[in-house]
């Protein structure tokens, strides 16, 4: 009997300023497991040389909250999957506005389930407050 665990490590000596969090994540083939993770954030894979951190919000377009929109938009998030010292990949996701934008790559299926805060219109988000849902599964 396999049994998942989610163990989110966060340092002690994380504050409100610029420190980005370290989360542990525990896998097996059965679960998908989650983590919220600030842009600059790390999940290290348990069990793992793999390590999946949360690098940037290139673009984000999704319509604003109270607001009319023709199109939805998306988000363009970006993570870095890191193998060891010389195996990194860069994923890019399209994310709509409700999130469920996933990738295959390595053995893994990663997928940002969500992504915070919702556009509001005329407020302009900054890198630091974006947090994306992200959900990790092995295949």
């Amino acid at each position: 009997m396999s049994r998942t665990v989610i163990a989110l490590a966060l340092s002690a000596s994380m504050t409100m300023s610029m420190t980005h969090a370290e989360v542990r994540v525990s896998l097996s083939s059965e679960q998908e497991q989650t983590a919220r993770l600030r842009v600059g954030d790390v999940v290290q894979i348990d069990g793992s040389i793999a390590a999946l951190t949360f690098k940037a919000v290139t673009r984000d377009s999704r319509c604003p909250k109270g607001v009319r929109c023709i199109r939805a938009g998306e988000a363009v998030v970006v993570l870095e999957l890191r193998e060891g010292a010389d195996e990194t990949s860069t994923l890019t996701f399209d994310v709509p506005p409700d999130g469920g934008a996933s990738l295959s790559v390595r053995g893994y299926r990663i997928e940002i389930l969500s992504l915070d805060p919702q556009a509001e219109a005329d407020v302009e988000i900054a890198p630091r407050d974006y947090v994306a849902t992200i959900g990790i599964k092995v295949m």
